[in-house]
């Protein structure tokens, strides 16, 4: 009796202890099991994150930068791609960021970082003083260490634009369409003759009115108005060279004055297509959106 009592005892505890083992092994298997599966469904969502379309606003605030003096802040970039011109096929831009003044510079091609250095001492520095800052692109020249040093040692910090900044704002870019665009006003069937109006295009674009300073970059700078530009009388010289000179000059600025005319209608007509027309009259109560 008691061997056997002794053996259901023994009996019963071997079971216990092996029910116990199944149970961790089954909890340990399913750990595993889970962990895999959470691993996997892991992967697949971050795989999903990182494809799909994002449905969120773009992190980040608009950090603009702050202008204080006038050529203290300028952006800097190259017209490439031009016919030869009297061995010249670049166009370095310098743009004053406060005043919208700018200064066209030709160039020949290759150019190095030494010989655009030289060509802003003589032409920019020699006007403006060294400025306290440069937006410019990813141009070799301008991230070469013969460039940043020569101009970090000078007291001036550089900030390179790239895609998507828009505290970069892109003015190099508008300033360049614009050159092309009186360039082609100005040369029309002779593009290889564009280094001869280079110095009336700077002239064009200084004297034209900037809507985000509300007046030309010639005003802005100087103080007063540009000095107006008559309209030549044909046979008022008697020499002829001088009379064929002014005679195309004159062409061409009415040209060009065309061809603005023209865009800005373009324009209009754009802005218009999505407002309507209202006329108010004094005493009118209206409502003002203080919010967007």
């Amino acid at each position: 009796m008691k061997i056997h009592l002794y053996l259901m005892i023994l009996w019963v505890s071997f079971t216990i202890a092996l029910m116990k083992g199944f149970k961790r092994h089954s909890s340990t298997s399913n750990a595993i099991s889970i962990g895999a599966g959470c691993e996997r469904r892991s992967e697949t969502s971050l795989h999903h994150v990182a494809y799909k379309a994002k449905q969120v606003t773009p992190a980040g605030l608009l950090q603009p930068l702050i202008l204080s003096q006038i050529w203290e802040d300028i952006s800097m970039g190259f017209i490439t791609g031009l016919p030869i011109s009297r061995g010249k096929s670049i166009i370095f831009v310098v743009v004053d960021r406060l005043l919208k003044y700018a200064h066209f510079k030709p160039l020949s091609h290759p150019y190095i970082a030494i010989s655009v250095a030289r060509v802003f001492f003589d032409s920019i520095f020699k006007l403006h003083g060294m400025p306290r800052s440069i937006i410019c692109d990813q141009d070799p020249t301008f991230t070469s260490a013969f460039w940043s040093n020569l101009f970090k040692l000078n007291g001036t910090d550089f900030n390179y634009s790239s895609a998507y900044h828009p505290q970069m704002d892109g003015q190099s870019e508008v300033v360049n369409r614009t050159i092309e665009m009186y360039l082609r006003c100005f040369t029309s069937s002779q593009p290889k003759e564009w280094m001869r109006w280079l110095s009336w295009a700077e002239f064009c674009y200084n004297i034209s009115w900037h809507s985000s300073t509300k007046k030309t970059p010639f005003q802005a700078f100087y103080g007063r108005p540009p000095p107006t530009l008559s309209s030549y009388i044909p046979g008022t010289s008697k020499i002829e060279a001088v009379e064929k000179e002014l005679l195309a000059l004159d062409q061409i600025l009415n040209l060009l004055k065309k061809n603005i005319s023209e865009a800005q209608s373009r324009m209009k007509t754009v802005y218009d297509h999505g407002h309507t027309e209202r006329v108010f009259i004094e005493g009118d109560w209206v409502y003002l959106k203080l919010q967007p």
